[in-house]
């Protein structure tokens, strides 16, 4: 009965990834390929905040490398989106990899100041060095995928809902891989960091070596959004990797959904993308609908929309033991 129930989400995205693309709706399968950009880029940043307990407010700058990367691929020397996938990941692993370990000797607010640098001096980067990135008129010309597979299993990546299968496998393919290193001894390591970062390393655990990881996980998912945001959109500016349009949304989709948890970055997604996208708001009002709802499930939820079941079980066992006690009495 466990395993029916733990299988349960993931059937229920399967059959609405399913029915989305079956409305064959334009507008529901693009809005539905954003939710999985935010969910992946919550994803990432689950492995360094929600895991590990470090503020990573410069998640921007690697979300903008991988979509400036795939830019300059496409565009520039007309290669695939596979190599943007496989070298734009690799880059923000290794970036993530050199400036870690001096980033990562700071914690709490000096380290959150510092990604947020970090962010400021990649977006000043990309607004500025014209010849590149193309500067505040940003980039074009980026193709999608052609033709992939063989037959009657094959997809056109250049149709909406070709690229919408492209984008729902690689973010399968993510979750996946956060589900199984969830129960592994790397999470629970990076969630004794958090607890007590002093007390983890007096085990004998090298902590630097895993914070370095978790941050460069957190870089090298992020770049995967990246790449794949600039080949739904076709083009690209410095705008969406700013830091309240990128860092600051990842951080609110997941402390919604849930820190630490795997359906957190998915139900916090849905709530804070899908819903203002299909209302239409306008994007001042969606910050402040992030504010005030960041706001009430911090206060009600305190540990996220993943915890909601668990707090509704224990309510209701709560108050089936007090009815008890009553009878009793």
């Amino acid at each position: 009965m466990h395993r029916l129930t733990a299988f349960l989400p993931w059937l229920l995205l399967l059959a609405a990834m399913a029915a989305v693309l079956a409305t064959g709706n334009g507008y529901y399968v693009t809005v539905a390929m954003l939710m999985m950009l935010w969910a992946i880029l919550a994803l990432g940043l689950n492995f360094i905040l929600g895991y590990a307990g470090y503020f990573h407010l410069g998640l921007g700058a690697f979300y903008g490398l991988g979509a400036y990367g795939a830019a300059a691929f496409s565009a520039s020397y007309q290669m695939p989106m596979i190599v943007a996938l496989l070298v734009m990941p690799a880059a923000g692993a290794l970036i993530s990899v050199v400036i870690g370990p001096l980033m990562l000797r700071t914690r709490d607010l000096h380290f959150a100041v510092a990604t947020l640098a970090l962010g400021m001096i990649v977006s000043d980067v990309t607004n500025n060095w014209v010849a590149v990135t193309g500067g505040p008129m940003g980039m074009g010309g980026i193709s999608r995928p052609g033709q992939i597979g063989i037959g009657a299993l094959s997809i056109d990546g250049a149709t909406t809902s070709g690229m919408f299968i492209i984008t729902a496998a690689i973010f399968l393919a993510l979750m996946i891989v956060a589900a199984i290193a969830r129960r592994s001894d790397f999470v629970l390591i990076l969630r004794g960091i958090k607890s007590d970062d002093m007390m983890t390393r007096s085990l004998g655990f090298s902590t630097t070596r895993y914070k370095v990881a978790a941050f460069a996980i957190a870089g090298a998912i992020a770049s995967v959004g990246g790449v794949l945001y600039a080949h739904i959109v076709q083009y690209i500016s410095p705008e969406p990797f700013t830091f309240f349009a990128a860092s600051f949304q990842a951080f609110v989709v997941l402390a919604v959904g849930g820190l630490g948890s795997l359906w957190g970055p998915v139900l916090g997604s849905v709530l804070l993308t899908g819903l203002p996208e299909i209302l239409e708001m306008d994007p001042h009002v969606k910050l402040l609908v992030y504010g005030a709802v960041l706001l009430i499930v911090t206060i009600v939820l305190p540990r996220g929309l993943a915890s909601m079941g668990r707090v509704l079980s224990a309510r209701a066992r709560a108050s089936a033991n007090a009815k008890t006690k009553e009878k009793q009495t």
